[in-house]
């Protein structure tokens, strides 16, 4: 009877734990999704001058994409496609950058969980608890607000599937 118990306080203590998990995260995409602006700043300015006026005037080469003082390909295309079919007006930076956070952590959580299996599912769900709040935490506001910065989650997402895949 005890051990029924105690079974049911685990199997309540996880629901609770991935729980806080789902709220943590939802509530960091959406205080992002809130936070973040779609106008163009900062660095993106010179996206227009680099990427976009030679696609315009006809002159645009492959090189091109490569051609910042901080080259980056990704953004590069991110920004033309934003360019081409939004129009500017979304921040495709900001959504493909929240979507790869969001990947990315539970990605990790799940590579923890299978790779901890001595480790008792109440303490993985604590372990995965504390890895999520650390990485969803609003330890720089810049990573929510400036989509620019926000997109740089890609890479943590391609390093963690190019290590173990």
């Amino acid at each position: 009877m005890i051990e029924l118990e105690k079974k049911t306080y685990i199997k309540v203590a996880i629901i609770f734990l991935i729980s806080l998990i789902l709220l943590w995260t939802f509530s960091a995409v959406y205080f992002g999704y809130d936070a973040h602006s779609s106008v163009i700043r900062a660095d993106q300015w010179r996206f227009l001058r680099i990427y976009l006026a030679p696609i315009y005037n006809g002159t645009f080469e492959f090189r091109d994409l490569w051609c910042d003082e901080h080259p980056n390909a990704f953004k590069a295309v991110i920004f033309i496609l934003n360019a081409k079919l939004f129009d500017l007006s979304i921040s495709l930076f900001f959504y493909v950058g929240i979507i790869s956070k969001v990947l990315f952590i539970y990605l990790f959580v799940y590579l923890l969980n299978t790779t901890l299996t001595s480790v008792t599912m109440l303490n993985r769900a604590l372990i995965s608890l504390i890895f999520v709040s650390i990485y969803f935490s609003i330890k720089t506001i810049n990573e929510y607000t400036l989509p620019l910065i926000t997109i740089s989650n890609f890479w943590f997402l391609y390093m963690l599937i190019t290590l173990f895949f």
